[in-house]
């Protein structure tokens, strides 16, 4: 893999990695996000200064696991957007678009034979908008207060922190559905995430209380989407976050029909 430009090189540790045994999505999201910081220094603009990405997309192709090597090499794609392009033993681990902002980095285009890995799929629908109130069908989550340490140089809730507490409010919205790690001995069916769309909409300040609000937006025969909307104990949106997951047969590995519960939580609401 040569195309476009190195900008980190990492590596999976055993203690980023989840339940099952794979590297934890919060992770996948900071190498990306300090790969955008390389292209930022290497301008010569000060880091604290850097504004988030309006709205970044990404999408999973392989799961990695202890020990794994990783790098990302970064490029322009169409639009005026940046694509990070992750790469562990020759093969395309996951992928990250965001928009590049007013100041363009020196980078060489996209390949097109990566834009297929790269620009939205299964999350190619438009954008969820965040909702006023939650509704009866909702599943409700309480992610604590936001801690010093999880705020970045320019005062906001860092990108990584924001994903932290998708995985957590997600994971509740899935126990919530019935759709829990016994579901998953029993059946054989798990899940799956393939493709994330995060916009951040606010900035929150250290002790501010978050919760997240989840539903299922779209059902398809073996794939779902979900949207999570973060916000403040006040009802101040922080972040709005969409999810599309795949239903997978445990034992061969691939594809299968999405589970019933799913289908009826979008009846219930």
């Amino acid at each position: 893999m040569t195309a476009g430009r190195p900008t980190l090189h990492a590596r999976v540790e055993s203690w980023e990695c989840d339940f099952n045994g794979h590297w934890n999505t919060r992770f996948y999201c900071r190498s990306f996000d300090a790969a955008r910081s390389v292209l930022e220094a290497r301008k010569g603009r000060a880091l604290p200064g850097m504004p988030p990405p309006r709205r970044r997309h990404l999408r999973f192709h392989r799961e990695l696991t202890q020990g794994d090597a990783l790098s990302i090499r970064s490029c322009l794609a169409d639009g005026g957007a940046i694509a990070h392009v992750m790469i562990s033993e020759g093969r395309v681990a996951a992928t990250a678009l965001e928009q590049a902002g007013p100041h363009m980095p020196d980078l060489p285009d996209l390949p097109r034979e990566l834009e297929g890995l790269v620009l939205p799929r299964g999350l190619a629908v438009p954008e969820v908008a965040p909702w006023q109130a939650a509704q009866s069908g909702d599943s409700l989550a309480e992610l604590g207060p936001v801690r010093r340490d999880e705020l970045g140089e320019d005062g906001t809730l860092c990108f990584e922190a924001q994903i932290a507490r998708l995985a957590t409010g997600s994971h509740q919205h899935m126990e919530d559905v019935g759709f829990r790690r016994d579901t998953v001995r029993k059946t054989g069916i798990g899940r799956m995430l393939v493709e994330l769309r995060h916009r951040p909409l606010s900035p929150c300040g250290a002790g501010e209380l978050l919760r997240m609000e989840s539903r299922i937006v779209q059902v398809g025969g073996k794939s779902w989407i979900s949207a999570h909307l973060l916000r403040t104990a006040s009802g101040r949106p922080v972040a709005v976050s969409e999810t599309c997951l795949l239903a997978v047969d445990m034992k061969e590995r691939r594809a299968a029909a999405v589970p019933e519960m799913i289908h009826a939580a979008v009846s219930a609401d």
